[in-house]
């Protein structure tokens, strides 16, 4: 019983290393919120200023929609990259902020508190300027106190149950609506987001003709909001929150892969000058729209003011620069990322040392203790060949961006948890078949042996990256990894416990 009360003590205590490293960071609120305010405002350059929010839509299909190129030959055109995790929401903040997600607080699409730090939307209270959002409800959630009006859109279909014809008339009648709200607003901060891509890039996949249909009828849209709000007197940023990777027959985003991160970014309208082929972080969105509106910089903003995309005059420009400069000057004062990250990187030495020597020390106690040595071994192979098999035949990957939706995050977790209950069955089998009596003894070993290899792995995650958002936000498809490693780890300890207890092969 002491073996079985061994493997349930490493099985709980994955389970519960996990749920503490992944709400480190979904539940991760931002300790900045004292840091507001103080800053000098400017010279408007724009009466108005437009977020316009493509959500999801993929850079080499924004090269296939004639509206947005038409409106990038005639302003400011380049790239950017979506903030990790590449979700909705935490792209969305940062477009508001101008600080990455450890900064602004907003780490996932579900659980969030609303940024505490300056935003366009408070600076823009602040000055009395007019606000206004038409889309997603994270506008509203967010940032609700600080708009005066908002026009949510909710999806009026079930997934994968539209055809694109349905999404595309509910976009349709969607951005009418948008163009009648936002129209009304002359001046101010206003944002739109225009969502129906997003849909069918996860209905249908990134490369799918039905996703690239669908983006046709987003950028018809785009043409008919620029096109009504367009007086002289206002400017337009327009961006796309993220990609969609195409796999299986679906889409996904929420990784690092080059499709899902590298996104279009395009000025144009007042106060826009004509650039090409210039390549932003999304944290520089925010900061640009504040000089454009003649607002303070966001105090926590870590964005630079995109100049080769103003068109400024010299007195302009050199005021402009001047607050910039102090902005960055206190912004240094207030925090590091790189002190932040080397100090939060040497407190996980020590624990992840000690966990990867007490991992190999089990290895070699395991080698030296078991009666055949080469079976052990070739039974933990037979398990991660059988775990890696079960794994991709399953559909699973070790990027948010393969989960496709956030409703089916804990269906992904389990078939982690079968693939690896399910996988050692497989060196049981063989072990059956190889000894002549086959006890709970030899299949502790192989079940240690792989929870051993597990460990060190793990630990060596979190040497590299960290297993938990404190400050400083994880790498996230190694933090993924991590997780659903210590899931597999518990499944092997609770199955490896069950078989313990049975009685040896050959006996009754």
């Amino acid at each position: 019983m002491a073996r079985v009360f061994l493997l349930m003590v490493f099985a709980s205590s994955a389970l519960a290393l996990t749920y503490s490293a992944w709400t480190s960071i979904t539940r991760y609120q931002s300790p900045y919120g004292n840091v507001r305010g103080g800053l000098p405002g400017g010279e408007p350059i724009v009466e108005r200023a437009v977020l316009i929010v493509l959500d999801g839509i993929r850079l080499d299909v924004s090269r296939e929609m004639p509206e947005l190129q038409a409106l990038a030959e005639h302003g400011s055109a380049g790239t950017t990259r979506s903030a990790q995790p590449s979700l909705s929401n935490p792209n969305r903040a940062v477009f508001a902020t101008g600080a990455w997600p450890e900064v602004n607080g907003v780490t996932n699409n579900s659980f969030f508190h609303p940024p505490p730090i300056d935003s366009l939307f408070s600076l823009a209270a602040e000055a009395g300027l007019p606000r206004a959002a038409a889309g997603s409800p994270f506008w509203a959630r967010a940032f609700g106190e600080h708009l005066e009006g908002n026009l949510l859109f909710q999806k009026k279909y079930s997934p994968r149950a539209a055809d694109t014809q349905a999404i595309s008339e509910w976009q349709a009648d969607q951005c009418r609506e948008a163009e009648r709200f936002l129209a009304s607003r002359p001046t101010g901060l206003l944002v739109a987001d225009i969502t129906a891509a997003d849909a069918a890039g996860h209905d249908f996949g990134g490369e799918s003709e039905a996703y690239r249909e669908v983006a046709q009828e987003v950028d018809h849209c785009l043409g008919l909001l620029v096109r009504a709000l367009d007086n002289d007197r206002t400017a337009f940023a327009i961006v796309s929150d993220h990609g969609h990777i195409d796999r299986r027959g679906g889409g996904g985003h929420g990784g690092s892969e080059r499709e899902v991160v590298e996104v279009p970014l395009v000025f144009t309208g007042k106060g826009i000058r004509q650039a090409r082929d210039w390549q932003a972080n999304v944290v520089d969105i925010a900061p640009t729209l504040c000089v454009l509106l003649g607002l303070p910089l966001p105090a926590t903003n870590q964005g630079d003011v995109l100049w080769h995309s103003l068109a400024l005059t010299g007195d302009q420009s050199e005021r402009s620069k001047v607050r910039a400069d102090e902005q960055r000057g206190r912004l240094e004062g207030i925090f590091k990322a790189e002190h932040l990250r080397s100090a939060a990187g040497s407190g996980r030495v020590l624990p992840s040392v000690t966990a990867i020597i007490l991992g190999v020390a089990s290895l070699g106690w395991l080698l030296f203790r078991s009666r055949g040595p080469l079976v052990l071994l070739a039974g933990a192979a037979a398990y991660f060949l059988a775990y890696r098999f079960l794994f991709m035949a399953l559909g699973l990957g070790y990027s948010l961006s393969t989960i496709n939706t956030e409703e089916r995050l804990f269906l992904f977790f389990g078939k982690n948890i079968l693939s690896a209950a399910l996988g050692l069955t497989v060196p049981w089998g063989l072990l059956r078949l190889r000894l002549p009596t086959v006890s709970g003894e030899d299949m502790f070993e192989v079940g240690f042996f792989v929870m051993s290899v597990i460990t060190i792995q793990t630990a060596w995650i979190h040497y590299s990256s960290g297993l938990f958002m404190d400050h400083v936000l994880p790498d996230i498809d190694l933090n993924l990894r991590a997780a659903l490693d210590l899931m597999q780890m518990a499944a092997v300890g609770v199955t490896t416990a069950a078989v313990v207890v049975l009685p040896p092969h050959g006996k009754r």
